[in-house]
């Protein structure tokens, strides 16, 4: 009976048996585990993608409802719904750092009776660079930097000259 198992055709075979199945074992268990970590990589992207459109869309937002104010009441308060809406959103998603600088912007603009544009312009540039720490790639522009590339005359140096020009007249 032992004989027959140690004869040479039965040996080879059973290797070859043995063989094909820890083949097969172990292919198995490397696309298991290959197939959990592409499905984080995954789950990541989406909650990247997730972020990145709900950082637009309370950036549009936020313009849309600053551009409405004291101009047309009832467009201004359907773009504060969708601004308080997008805020909203934002919290369940967001990093702490962009919560912190999204409020510290809206609390600034909203609380104060008279806006510094500078200041808000600083505020909103720390919420952009959060946002894009965390969604985006990361910003090497300091707050300053970044605050002097946002696309606004208020609160920059010519519009804060033509301000002083006009409540002066002798300034030059």
């Amino acid at each position: 009976m032992f004989g027959l198992l140690l004869e040479p055709i039965v040996l080879q075979s059973m290797f070859v048996s043995g063989g094909t199945i820890l083949s097969a074992l172990i292919l198995g268990g490397a696309a298991f585990f290959g197939y959990g970590r592409q499905k984080k990589a995954d789950r990541t992207y989406d909650l990247v993608k997730l972020k990145q459109e709900e950082y637009e869309l309370y950036l549009r937002a936020f313009q849309e409802s600053s551009r409405w104010k004291g101009v047309n009441d009832e467009l201004w308060e359907q773009a504060q719904n969708a601004y308080h809406n997008a805020q909203n959103y934002m919290l369940l998603h967001a990093s702490e750092d962009v919560i912190k600088a999204v409020n510290a912007a809206h609390r600034y603009y909203v609380d104060s009776e008279v806006v510094d544009w500078r200041e808000f312009k600083r505020l909103y540039a720390g919420m952009i660079i959060a946002m894009r720490a965390d969604g985006y790639t990361p910003s090497t522009l300091s707050i300053q930097e970044m605050a002097d590339n946002i696309p606004w005359t208020m609160g920059s140096e010519p519009e804060d000259r033509k301000a002083l020009k006009q409540q002066t007249p002798e300034f030059e």
